[in-house]
């Protein structure tokens, strides 16, 4: 009887330890698999950072010349890359087709460029135009804007599923619409380079 005694005992004993093992190693496995998360953002980070700077790069010298007066702007955040071009550059004033030059010009073969060279990349296409004109008129231009710059990218062999995009109307003005002037500036179309 004591034997049988003495036999639970032992058994009570390695089960307590057992279950304070499991409980050193519960937290353990978390902590690594924690670990683990902190380790995939920090390649993310990165990478993130590797791509964009090297599509920064090859944007700038592409369109150096272009770069040097104020309407087309390249914008670094550090988990995106923004080309501003001026609407009127891709686009005659009201018109939702592409200018026929306009995939000869450094603005489109540029995006073209980067999205080739940097495969990793995708791409939202964010079309703007200014208030005048009524909200669903200029929301309607700016969809068939973004729609005519999809498959001219499309066209040029671009994957789809690397590109999206929206036409936002006159919302997200960057300047007020008292002038022509800075009608001008919200009349814009920005390619948003992100790594997915």
């Amino acid at each position: 009887m004591q034997g049988r005694a003495h036999a639970a005992g032992r058994l009570l004993f390695i089960g307590l330890l057992s279950l304070g093992l499991l409980s050193v190693m519960v937290p353990a496995a978390g902590a690594e698999s924690g670990a683990a998360a902190a380790r995939a953002s920090r390649v993310h980070a990165w990478r993130t950072r590797h791509e964009l700077d090297a599509a920064e790069s090859l944007m700038r010298h592409h369109l150096a010349k272009l770069l040097a007066g104020e309407e087309i702007r390249i914008l670094r955040e550090p988990d995106r890359l923004t080309l501003r071009v001026p609407a009127s550059l891709l686009f005659d004033a009201d018109s939702t087709q592409l200018r026929p030059e306009s995939l000869q010009q450094p603005v489109l073969t540029g995006v073209l460029e980067v999205l080739r060279r940097r495969s990793r990349l995708d791409a939202q296409i964010n079309v703007f135009t200014d208030a005048i004109g009524g909200e669903i008129a200029n929301h309607g231009l700016t969809e068939q804007r973004l729609l005519a710059l999809l498959t001219a990218l499309r066209e040029n062999r671009i994957r789809p599923a690397r590109l999206s995009g929206t036409g936002m109307g006159a919302a997200d003005e960057i300047a007020d619409d008292a002038t022509p002037e800075s009608r001008e500036r919200n009349r814009r179309v920005e390619v948003v380079f992100s790594l997915p």
